[in-house]
C-alpha cells in the first residue's frame, strides 16, 4: 500500500506515503522509516532544510522532519471566494510554492497561486482552470483542466504574468480530481501521459450481444443498474470533476444528481430505487453520502473523524450498512445499523487489505475481497 512517491532535494531518499503516514527510504534500497504519522496523502515537497510541504485540504502547511505539528504557510482568500488551496509545488529555490486554488464552481475554475514559504504572502495568477506543473526559464508550466499543456512568461520576482500562454503539446490525460498525469523535472524533462480516458456504456442482456447505450463516450465508471433494471447510476469525469449522474433506459436522459463536493464517485442503489449511496470529497475526508435518484439535497450518512470510509452498499432489508473504511493504509470491511448513533461492528481488520464488501441477496452474508494470501481473492 505505498503510493504518492517522491525524492528529496538530493535524490538520496524517496519517501512515499501509506496511509496518513509519510516514509522514507534510501534509493540504494532499504526498508522504510517513518518520518511523519499525521500526513494527509497529497502532493508532497521535500526541502533542503528538511521541511515537508503540502495541503491540509485548505491551505498550504509546512513541517520540519523533527518538528511536532504541521503550521499553516497561507491563508484562504474567503473574500475571494477561494475554498482550498491544493497540489502544492515547492520550486528549487525552496521559497517559491505554486499550489492550485479552488473556489466555487468545481475544478474547472481552479487557478494557479504562487507564494511565499516564508513569508506566506501569495498572488492569484489569472489563469482559469489551471494546475501547475513548474517553472522553467522564467516560464510557468501548466496544465489547464481540459488536459492542455500550457506555458506563460513569468516574472517569479513580482509574482505576475509578463505574456500570454501557448499551448506547448498534445492532451495530456486529468485524474478524476483534476491533476494531470504529469511532471517536471528540474533539468526541464516533461513527464506526461498523453491522451483521454473514455468508455463507452453498454449493456450485455441474455442471449443477446452487448450493445452500446445512447451515452456519449466519455470518462465513465462505476455503472450501477437499479432494482428495477430501469436505470443506470455512473461516475462521469470531466474537466476535473466528478459526479454522480443517472440514465434513464432505453434512450436517456442522462441526468447529474450529485451537487457538491470535487470527487464523488462509487454510486449504490438504495433497496427500493429511490435514492444513492456514494462517496463524496465533500467532507473533511471521504465520507458517505445518501441523495435521492431524481436529485434533491445530498445528506451525509457516515463520516469519521480520523478514517477515510471509501464504499458503502446497504442490505436489502435496509437496515444494515456494510462500508470500507481506511484509517492506516489498509482498507477493512465494517458493517453497523443504518441508525445514526448506532456502533460499527467489524467484519475484516486484518493487516492485510480487505475491501470491495456486498451483501449476499438475502442479507445473511457478507462477501468482500481480500489480499492475505497476496493475490486478490473473494
Amino acid at each position: 500500500n505505498a503510493r504518492n512517491p517522491f525524492f528529496s532535494r538530493d535524490g538520496r531518499w524517496l519517501a512515499f506515503f501509506r496511509g496518513s503516514q509519510i516514509f522514507k527510504a534510501a534509493v540504494e534500497g532499504q526498508e522504510g522509516v517513518a518520518l511523519v504519522t499525521d500526513a494527509g496523502p497529497g502532493r508532497t515537497s521535500w526541502s533542503r532544510r528538511d521541511e515537508l510541504v503540502q495541503s491540509d485540504g485548505r491551505v498550504i502547511v509546512v513541517r520540519g522532519l523533527d518538528d511536532n505539528a504541521w503550521r499553516p504557510v497561507t491563508t484562504l482568500d474567503t473574500a475571494a471566494g477561494e475554498t482550498a488551496q491544493l497540489l502544492p509545488i515547492l520550486l528549487d529555490d525552496d521559497e517559491t510554492i505554486l499550489y492550485s486554488s479552488f473556489s466555487t464552481g468545481g475544478p474547472g475554475n481552479a487557478k494557479i497561486g504562487i507564494g511565499s514559504l516564508s513569508s506566506g504572502e501569495s498572488t492569484i495568477l489569472p489563469l482559469q482552470g489551471a494546475y501547475a506543473l513548474g517553472i522553467l526559464d522564467d516560464h510557468l508550466i501548466f496544465v489547464t483542466a481540459a488536459g492542455a499543456m500550457m506555458g506563460a512568461p513569468l516574472d517569479r520576482r513580482n509574482r505576475r504574468l509578463t505574456g500570454s500562454p501557448v499551448a506547448l503539446g498534445e492532451q495530456v490525460q486529468m485524474e478524476p480530481t483534476g491533476e494531470p498525469f504529469a511532471a517536471l523535472s528540474a533539468q526541464g524533462d516533461l513527464l506526461a501521459v498523453s491522451g483521454s480516458s473514455l468508455r463507452q456504456l453498454a449493456i450485455a442482456e441474455p442471449g443477446a450481444q452487448p450493445r452500446a447505450l445512447n451515452v456519449a463516450a466519455q470518462n465513465v465508471r462505476w455503472p450501477r443498474l437499479s432494482p428495477d433494471g430501469r436505470r443506470i447510476a455512473m461516475t462521469i469525469s470531466q474537466d476535473g470533476q466528478t459526479d454522480i449522474w443517472v440514465y434513464t433506459m432505453p434512450s436517456g436522459p442522462l441526468v447529474k444528481i450529485s451537487d457538491a463536493g470535487i470527487t464523488n464517485d462509487r454510486p449504490e442503489w438504495t433497496p427500493d430505487g429511490r435514492s444513492l449511496l456514494y462517496r463524496s470529497s465533500r467532507g473533511p475526508r471521504n465520507s458517505l453520502w445518501l441523495q435521492g435518484a431524481y436529485g434533491g439535497s445530498a445528506r451525509l450518512l457516515l463520516a469519521d473523524s480520523v478514517a477515510r470510509i471509501e464504499e458503502g452498499v446497504i442490505s436489502s432489508d435496509g437496515r444494515w450498512l456494510l462500508f470500507q473504511k481506511d484509517a492506516t493504509g489498509v482498507a477493512d470491511v465494517w458493517y453497523k445499523s443504518i441508525a445514526p448513533e448506532s456502533t460499527a461492528h467489524p467484519v475484516a481488520t486484518s493487516i492485510h487489505a480487505e475491501h470491495g464488501p456486498r451483501f449476499s441477496p438475502d442479507g445473511r452474508w457478507l462477501a468482500y475481497t481480500s489480499l492475505e494470501s497476496g493475490v486478490s481473492q473473494v
